[in-house]
């Protein structure tokens, strides 16, 4: 199994975004081991003319056959009308 950690950005007026990205990690057979909301807080610059974003923090366990980079970047070309960006790293301490 392979430990991931992924932040989502997300602009102020939309948390739905961050309840359909679980319904699509339980459908991909992701195991989420932690879900924290981090809130809202200001960007250092702004991106899509939003100064202020939600945070949230995901640490996800992942089979190896899995691609999950891709269908995440599926799942957020498709649902991007509030979505701001997304970061996903490979934990070394697997």
């Amino acid at each position: 199994m392979t430990k991931y950690e992924l932040v989502v950005l997300v602009t102020t007026a939309d948390k739905d975004l961050f309840d359909l990205l679980n319904k699509n990690l339980t459908k991909w057979q992701v195991k989420v081991i932690k879900n924290k909301n981090l809130g809202v807080k200001t960007l250092a610059y702004p991106i899509k003319k939003n100064f202020k974003a939600n945070y949230n923090y995901y640490l996800l366990e992942v089979s190896e056959k899995q691609n999950l980079a891709s269908k995440l970047d599926r799942f957020f070309h498709i649902n991007n009308k509030n979505y701001l960006r997304h970061l996903l790293v490979l934990q070394e301490n697997n």
